[in-house]
């Protein structure tokens, strides 16, 4: 498959919170490649990551098939894949705003997570959505 075509046949968003009453965020990630060492960045709303395939890296740790994290909001981290590439489900209560760290010290550019992977859905563009 291609890499549009591999991006609309894994990633889901299932609960967008986007509605006034909603009161749940869930998607899964698009797949990392093998030995994705991740970007440095935080999210503005609390979240469970869940691995659903390949092994996530924190640091020294690894976490497979079956692991789950939790990472508070605003919180910096970064997640890397290990040699068989990850992919997660995200839990979230809320929408929320993706801010990656640049490396190289400039203001960061938050970027609302719905519209990152409604954009991957729709159009096939890449996204920073993680």
């Amino acid at each position: 498959l291609g890499e549009d075509e591999q991006t609309a046949r894994w990633l889901r968003l299932w609960a967008d919170s986007h509605c006034p009453t909603c009161e749940v965020w869930m998607h899964r990630t698009r797949p990392f490649m093998p030995n994705d060492g991740g970007a440095a960045h935080y999210h503005t709303a609390d979240e469970i990551e869940f691995v659903v395939e390949g092994t996530a890296v924190h640091g020294a740790r690894r976490l497979p098939v079956g692991s789950a994290y939790a990472a508070d909001a605003n919180t910096t981290y970064k997640v890397g894949s290990g040699p068989d590439g990850l992919s997660l489900i995200v839990f979230r209560a809320t929408d929320n705003f993706y801010v990656q760290i640049p490396r190289d010290g400039s203001a960061p550019k938050p970027q609302r997570n719905s519209d990152q992977i409604r954009r991957l859905i729709e159009n096939g563009e890449p996204a920073l959505a993680r």
